[in-house]
């Protein structure tokens, strides 16, 4: 049997999904109202009646506060005193980099590897050592003898590229096809600027 549908049937409807967009508002920070001078009086007053009780339990305090200590994200453990200068210090900026790094805390930049160019390893500190070796002490006398020839092809070519040469190609050029001719060279000698046409016109 098979079911047809009609007017009557009841057909489910599925709602479109819509994405509701949250608008964060902004966060309004309350306004400081500045002290009166009436409160800035009260408060002097106060100080300099109860100073020497104030200055006591002041003192008090930070003797307590000092003396208490933390272990830093670094691993160091630093006093509550020492905390804004070692957070600001070089030797925490290194450790956290090392820590982020994979490497121990206490890695100084003379304990990490270098990889050299002449495929040699080498730790920092030991640097002079290696440049000393066979391997290093070779590889940069190949490097000095390519950047010589470089240097040397770079001058031959700058010089193929003047007017001298140019001429002097020529003349060579033209005095072997008149020698092959069977003529007289004589005329080369004493016309040193020889073009392409003269070539062409023999």
């Amino acid at each position: 049997m098979k079911l047809v549908e009609n007017k009557y049937s009841i057909k489910t409807i599925k709602p479109k999904q819509s994405v509701c967009t949250i608008v964060e508002e902004p966060v309004v920070e309350p306004e400081k109202k500045p002290r009166s001078a009436a409160l800035i009086k009260a408060q002097k007053r106060y100080y300099e009646k109860n100073k020497q009780k104030i200055t006591k339990q002041q003192t008090k305090y930070n003797e307590t506060y000092s003396k208490l200590s933390y272990k830093c994200e670094c691993g160091d453990m630093v006093s509550n005193s020492a905390k804004y200068a070692h957070i600001k210090s070089d030797r925490h900026i290194r450790r956290v980099k090392n820590i982020n790094n994979g490497l121990p805390a206490g890695t100084t930049p003379g304990e990490e590897y270098i990889d050299c160019p002449c495929s040699g390893h080498y730790i920092y500190k030991a640097r002079h050592q290696h440049f000393r070796t066979q391997k290093h002490v070779k590889y940069m006398e190949e490097m000095k003898m390519e950047e010589e020839k470089r240097k040397e092809e770079l001058q031959e070519a700058q010089r193929k590229l003047t007017p001298e040469y140019t001429q002097a190609k020529l003349r060579a050029q033209l005095r072997r096809m008149l020698l092959g001719e069977g003529m007289d060279t004589a005329t080369i000698e004493t016309n040193p600027n020889v073009n392409s046409s003269e070539i062409k016109e023999i």
